[in-house]
């Protein structure tokens, strides 16, 4: 059977890699994604959807989004890759993917927004959860094939679609429940836009046809922590969390029924954002207790620091817990393990110019515990584990460890004040005379809001 090989773009030139994808396998994609979609069409996702989906509307606003990315870049921006013509189109068509190595802030952070408005382009226009992923490996596709002089990324078509779905569900879930606020209209509808913008455009377009979103949770917590690293660099943080749903109340009839978001924003060089964290839950089970759940769930996860930087995708099996500690204060435990789909980090090279990533697949694994009071976390730590297996790139194996640990007094109910410890370490081991680790650590003071 005739292969098709991926290879890696770098330099200006092709390096062929190890990895093969056969045409029986790319028959098998398109199935599922036509399955994927026909299914959107027969099922009834939100309690509030009162019409069908509008595939139509849902294609238009992917194609604008496409558009309007890529009109940006070719006529403000002038770059070379995207003066597309149907010569290219032709080639990317008829040319095996290449893998490239762009910066990890694009592949590991843009790539996943971009899918997300794929994915909410299709949500507001009333598709479902499986149906919108479906429009979602679909719009990827086009960028990749039409929008780009280059041929298509492998890289691309995975973390563009899987970080789409996990980022577009838990923020369109998000914006529903602000635009559900008891609050002034044209505050929800900003508050909301800002969080989907996909949907705060099919909102103002569209309002009669527009999805209405799933129900409330029964649980629904939001906490904000703002502040200043302590130390030689003084730079400002914000923390914002969201747990959205419980496996220990109520049973994932949906995928991302339960979720928990997290992004940190700190000031100082370069982007912003220094983590970023989604997980959902795709499917529960039932524990043996009530103080107890189970569920399979879907990762985004991305961790910078000083001398780490990492991003992926994957896939878990969890344990959540809770146990009253004393007459006021709760314990709460989550354990996941699972499978990284595709990770990446900068690979080790000394003395070369060119940039490149180690691309490949691994194991995850998150664990936290912490004490709540009034609403806040007394005491809190979290770690997530990595391990990546290079497949492209160096073909390096990397463990990378991200933790942080927070004490928090409270001051009144909801209101605290805290101190927070972030450590992310890097194990390298490659082809390199010696293996390497790297160790990074944060200190940062805040005030934490719990609404």
């Amino acid at each position: 059977m005739k292969q098709l090989k991926f290879a890696s773009r770098l330099s200006g030139k092709r390096k062929r890699e190890t990895f093969n994808f056969s045409r029986r396998h790319l028959a098998l994609v398109v199935a599922l994604l036509t399955s994927g979609v026909a299914s959107s069409f027969a099922q009834s996702y939100d309690d509030a959807r009162p019409l069908r989906p509008n595939g139509g509307l849902a294609l238009n606003q992917i194609m604008g989004f496409n558009a309007m990315v890529w009109s940006y870049d070719r006529f403000l921006k002038n770059e070379p890759w995207a003066r597309v013509s149907p010569q290219s189109w032709k080639h990317n068509i008829w040319t095996p993917p290449v893998l490239d190595h762009n910066l990890l802030t694009s592949n590991q952070l843009l790539h996943p927004y971009h899918g997300a408005l794929y994915f909410n382009s299709a949500r507001s226009n009333n598709f479902g959860f499986w149906g919108a992923a479906a429009m979602t490996v679909l719009g990827s596709v086009m960028w990749e094939y039409l929008a780009e002089t280059y041929e298509a990324s492998p890289n691309d078509l995975v973390t563009t679609p899987l970080g789409g779905i996990a980022l577009g569900e838990a923020s369109y879930r998000m914006a529903s429940v602000l635009r559900q606020a008891d609050a002034p209209q044209w505050l929800r509808a900003a508050g909301a836009t800002m969080l989907d913008p996909a949907g705060g455009i099919t909102q103002l377009l569209h309002p009669s046809r527009a999805s209405k979103g799933p129900r409330m949770p029964d649980h629904l917590v939001a906490r904000v922590r703002g502040g200043s690293s302590v130390g030689a660099q003084v730079n400002w943080f914000a923390d914002v969390g969201v747990e959205y749903g419980s496996l220990l109340s109520e049973a994932v009839e949906r995928p991302f029924d339960v979720f928990t978001f997290n992004i940190l924003l700190r000031g100082g060089p370069g982007h912003p954002v220094d983590r970023l964290e989604s997980v959902g839950a795709i499917r529960s089970f039932d524990g043996l207790y009530d103080s107890n759940g189970f569920g399979l769930f879907q990762n985004l996860d991305y961790v910078r620091s000083d001398v780490v930087e990492f991003g992926g995708q994957s896939f878990g099996v969890g344990w959540v817990g809770t146990r009253m500690v004393g007459q006021q204060v709760e314990g709460r435990g989550k354990v996941q393990l699972g499978a990284l789909v595709l990770g990446s980090t900068p690979a080790r090279i000394r003395g070369v110019e060119r940039r490149q990533n180690d691309y490949g697949p691994g194991l995850v694994a998150k664990i936290e515990g912490s004490l709540h009071t009034a609403g806040l976390q007394l005491v809190w730590a979290e770690l997530d584990a990595f391990l990546l297996q290079g497949i492209a790139g160096t073909n390096g194996r990397h463990v990378i460890l991200s933790s942080r640990v927070g004490i928090e007094i409270p001051v009144t109910r909801g209101l605290g004040v805290g101190v927070l410890t972030e450590s992310s370490t890097r194990y390298s081991f490659d082809d390199l005379p010696r293996d390497e680790s790297e160790l990074s650590s944060r200190v940062y003071a805040y005030v934490s809001i719990v609404i």
